[in-house]
């Protein structure tokens, strides 16, 4: 069986995992949102990618795949979003783990590696492994 996430599940098991432990709150909900989303705007074909220009021309599951990626996005978040960014990154990173469960999985050590780490069991390798 090859495990594949649409954005819609990265959306429903960030929100549902956040609220089963904490009370509702529509600001931190638009921040997962937001998070659980944001790593795929390298793909023109994503909610948020649609909107990206310069998808076309990123590698998916590149650097916004990343921990840097992470990192990054989440400091630029927290200019936008205040006391909601810990929202951002937690669907960001929840985002970066469901993703290592498909058979491409991330470069979770770039830039020391650019290998990328999967939990499946049928590993697919990526056809180029430089990252734009």
């Amino acid at each position: 069986m090859v495990i594949t996430f649409k954005g819609i599940v990265h959306v429903a098991v960030a929100l549902l995992l956040y609220f089963s432990f904490f009370e509702l709150d529509l600001g931190i909900a638009f921040a997962i949102v937001l998070g659980s989303l944001f790593p795929d705007i390298d793909t023109p074909y994503s909610v948020l990618g649609k909107f990206n220009l310069f998808a076309y021309f990123m590698k998916h599951r590149g650097r916004t795949h990343t921990i840097p990626g992470w990192i990054i996005a989440s400091c630029l978040a927290y200019l936008f979003m205040g006391r909601f960014v810990w929202g951002f990154a937690y669907g960001y990173g929840l985002h970066l783990l469901m993703d290592t469960l498909t058979p491409m999985g991330i470069m979770w050590l770039y830039p020391y590696s650019m290998k990328y780490y999967s939990l499946s069991s049928k590993r697919k390798v990526p056809r180029r492994t430089r990252v734009r």
